[in-house]
């Protein structure tokens, strides 16, 4: 890591500071178009906000930060004056250091791996529904019998362990019944929590799925894992310190692992190209 991203990284405030290798981690996901999950992109806009305040500038290759911070503003502004006011200091800031038009080729560069991305994504779950027998419907939620979020919670245990109804572990029944949960009660911690552990496990044993297929896995479980911890983290249950706070600790270790298992198989995927 370069001397002048580490100035940059020592001044942040404690809760916002990160490190040279986290920095480089989320500058190839957001150059392979990936979006960033609640957590990194706090992170990113801390290292942008504090460059604008104090009239640093970023080393390469970490011009992908100014870009993405400038895609999300972008679209924050339609909605928001105070973002539309960072937005305007934060182009003034690029056109006087003379990197507008480096982080403008960033920029576009990034939307079209957003593209590419989205398209794979597209192509893969057409795929898995095809895999399955199952075909690609609207709204199924109007079909299905809403249970309670215990209900729901047994049910992933048992076809991922395999106990119960389910003698034999079934990684991908289990997953699917995580979706139509998180479906269900979408701002349940219990149900985000367990929906996150299916999605991970079945990309850590899934070996015999493709390097896509288990990275997808591995993203819905990032992303189950921040979910619940941003309602862990609010009221009503922020109040309640000494029940969550090892639940809220537990979250954050896992939320990292998982995103080291997403960059080793992100390599693979880039190895094996999804076709």
């Amino acid at each position: 890591m370069s001397g002048p991203l580490d100035e940059i990284l020592s001044r942040l405030p404690p809760d916002k500071r990160v490190t040279g290798e986290v920095c480089e981690f989320l500058d190839k996901e957001i150059r392979r178009g990936n979006f960033l999950n609640p957590l990194q992109k706090d992170g990113v806009v801390a290292i942008v906000q504090h460059c604008l305040e104090n009239g640093q500038a970023l080393p390469p290759p970490f011009e992908s930060f100014w870009a993405y911070v400038y895609q999300d503003w972008t679209e924050e502004a339609k909605t928001s004056e105070d973002i539309k006011k960072r937005l305007l200091t934060l182009v003034q800031k690029l056109k006087g250091n003379g990197t507008a038009a480096l982080v403008a080729q960033t920029a576009q560069k990034i939307l079209k791996e957003r593209e590419v991305r989205k398209q794979e994504m597209a192509q893969l779950a057409a795929k898995l529904a095809e895999a399955a027998g199952v075909a690609v419907q609207g709204n199924k939620q109007a079909n299905v019998v809403r249970e309670s979020p215990n209900a729901y919670v047994k049910k992933m245990q048992s076809a991922r362990l395999g106990t119960g109804d389910n003698p034999t572990p079934n990684l991908e029944l289990a997953c699917q019944i995580a979706e139509e949960a998180v479906e269900a009660y979408p701002n349940s911690p219990k149900v985000l929590f367990e929906a996150a552990g299916c999605h991970q496990v079945l990309a850590g044993k899934g070996t015999l799925h493709s390097p896509m297929v288990r990275y997808v896995h591995m993203k819905e479980a990032s992303t189950f894992y921040q979910q619940c911890l941003t309602i862990l983290s609010a009221p009503p249950y922020s109040k309640l310190k000494a029940e969550y706070d090892p639940w809220r600790k537990g979250l954050i270790e896992l939320i990292t692992k998982v995103q080291k298992e997403l960059a080793i198989l992100q390599e693979q995927q880039d190895k094996q190209p999804f076709k």
